[in-house]
């Protein structure tokens, strides 16, 4: 192992208990095939493959900066073909835009530790020249509200890669202007470097940074037109078998480093196992059959009896008459229906799960409420739903009463007030249908008879700490 990386490891041990624990687990190998440096997952783990000229370049500082975005990439599960039959290259190219602006943006607070003056934390350092997101995509995005819920005017939150890809693909004409460059010790406006034309026509100038494929398919490196590497890792293709591989390291590190109460105390640690230690949304694709299973698993024991008016079709066949379960009285539900600015979901995808809810109505009083900034009952005023000014009332779903859903002004959601208030004490089943734009996830009183009905291109934005996720599907 090249020297060099001897005293990164050293140096980061102090810097960042979490991201030394990682790396402990990683392989260090020198390829003369890579020009620069990756970091893949082999049968056998982590494998750090770098050529063995690419540290004499860069000093310790931007070393570390280095080994934090190749781990981001792991943690944060960039496989990069997560879009088939979209461009591959461009959405590498999202990736590395995405992890440099958020290590850029958060240098001084990366490696902090609770209880730590920020003053005494290590920055992080990322060499020259490496992509940003582009400062264009955060004015066109900047009417948004960050994770607590304050309104953003600056607009520079953390995008997810998918959505800077979805820009990128929609503005291929726009330059790239936003590079690292520790001279300025923030963004800096560099013309030195512009965003690719992505017809990738032969004539290109040495301005452009032009993702390309590695040894044909192997994977993607940045570079150039005159050819100059830039100092990115290479994206190598990931193969699907590898996965569980990958997720079983990843959990190894996080058990590991939970042990340790300094590794406990950063922020790297808490993000990034919160991350992959979220609730995985329900594999079951059957909306209507998850929706069923759910009500029928946390409906209250105490609610039904036995009758042999009603006999169980379980044994009937083999001659039994046994007494069937009825339900003592009409089993209700709770609907709650994200109605902010911000919510996403399709109208077919809301037609869709409703037609589910109006499959129960036979058998279930459906209460319907409403959520933006506060919550609330609705009744009906023309085409459309309003605020009662009854706070404990009800709303009695009807067959078709999802047409009156619109969405409101507010950007925000904020679901405390229906978890914290109103299901207070409350025992019945909760259906929430929302896009996963919420705003105080963390601080909710857990209310465990809660299902997540997201739209399928939602499910993984939320992390709820109790309850069950569906997609409607």
């Amino acid at each position: 192992m090249h020297a060099k990386w001897d005293t990164v490891l050293s140096e980061l041990w102090v810097k960042s208990r979490f991201t030394s624990y990682f790396y402990q687990s990683v392989h260090f190998e020198e390829d003369e095939t890579v020009p620069t440096l990756s970091l893949v997952t082999t049968t056998a783990g982590f494998v750090l493959r770098y050529h063995d000229t690419f540290p004499d370049a860069f000093s310790p500082d931007e070393l570390t900066g280095l080994l934090a975005h190749e781990m981001m990439h792991v943690m944060l599960n960039h496989n990069h073909r997560i879009i088939p039959g979209k461009d591959i290259l461009l959405q590498n190219l999202a990736q590395d835009m995405v992890i440099n602006s958020y290590i850029l943006e958060n240098k001084d607070r990366f490696f902090s530790r609770a209880g730590r003056d920020l003053r005494d934390e290590p920055e992080v350092i990322l060499p020259d020249g490496l992509p940003l997101v582009p400062d264009r995509f955060y004015t066109e995005n900047s009417s948004r509200y960050d994770p607590s819920g304050r309104y953003d005017p600056s607009g520079r939150y953390d995008p997810s890669w998918e959505e800077v890809y979805e820009w990128l693909e929609a503005n291929q004409d726009e330059k790239i202007t936003e590079v690292t460059d520790k001279s300025q010790n923030s963004l800096n406006i560099d013309t030195r470097f512009e965003m690719p034309d992505f017809s990738f026509k032969e004539k290109a100038s040495d301005d452009e940074i032009i993702p390309d494929f590695f040894n044909d398919t192997d994977g993607v490196i940045f570079k150039n037109a005159s050819g100059s590497m830039l100092p990115a890792g290479v994206h190598f293709f990931r193969e699907k078998a590898l996965d569980d591989t990958m997720d079983a390291l990843k959990k190894r590190i996080i058990s590991f480093s939970e042990r340790d109460e300094n590794s406990r105390a950063e922020r790297l640690y808490q993000d990034i196992s919160s991350l992959i230690s979220r609730i995985r949304p329900a594999k079951i694709k059957n909306f209507n059959k998850v929706v069923k299973r759910f009500l029928n698993q946390v409906l209250c024991g105490d609610d039904w009896d036995l009758s042999a008016r009603r006999f169980n079709r379980r044994y009937f066949d083999e001659g039994i008459y046994a007494p069937g379960r009825f339900y003592k009285r009409q089993p209700a539900l709770t609907v709650a229906v994200d109605v902010s600015g911000s919510m996403l979901v399709k109208p077919k995808n809301i037609e869709r799960a409703f037609g589910v809810i109006e499959s129960l109505l036979g058998r279930y009083a459906v209460h319907l409420i409403c959520i933006d900034e506060a919550v609330f009952v609705p009744e009906k005023k023309d085409d459309t739903f309003i605020a009662t000014d009854k706070p404990n009332g009800e709303y009695l779903y009807r067959k078709g009463d999802w047409r009156y859903i619109k969405t409101a002004g507010n950007a925000a959601t904020f679901f405390g007030p229906l978890f914290d208030t109103f299901m207070k004490d409350k025992k019945e089943p909760l259906i929430v249908i929302t896009d996963g734009e919420v705003y105080d996830m963390d601080r909710l009183t857990p209310y465990r008879h809660t299902l997540w009905a997201l739209p399928p291109e939602c499910v993984g934005r939320i992390k709820p700490p109790f309850g069950r996720i569906v997609a409607i599907d």
